[in-house]
């Protein structure tokens, strides 16, 4: 919900699919700043298109039908902060993070649990 905003204004839609009960170990403010950042980065990239979350007990993605890394998106450049909140906090947990673009179109950003 507290995306919709972003989601109404690229005209885009949101999908989240739940996999399994999943538990994980780290701070819900730290493991929040993950999920909201990478769909920031979705949404942002992404115009008349797609957003999915999957969630399972080792994994998440974040898959759009957005532009891809190779172009930048209109009027959403930022500074990449972001992305660098991403990177760190999975260094801490150990957690693999990945960003690459999708074969079809768009990117699918990951992170495996460890």
């Amino acid at each position: 919900a507290e995306l919709n905003h972003l989601l109404e204004a690229n005209q885009t839609q949101f999908s989240l699919q739940l996999q399994h009960n999943v538990e994980i170990q780290a701070h819900s403010t730290l493991f929040n700043a993950v999920l909201k950042n990478l769909l920031i980065n979705a949404i942002n990239c992404t115009y008349q298109g797609t957003v999915s979350l999957f969630i399972d007990t080792n994994q998440l993605n974040v898959i759009d039908t957005g532009i891809g890394l190779d172009n930048k998106p209109r009027g959403y450049e930022g500074f990449g902060i972001g992305l660098t909140i991403v990177k760190d906090i999975c260094n801490k947990y150990a957690w693999q993070f990945s960003l690459e673009n999708n074969k079809t179109q768009g990117c699918i950003a990951s992170v495996k649990f460890c």
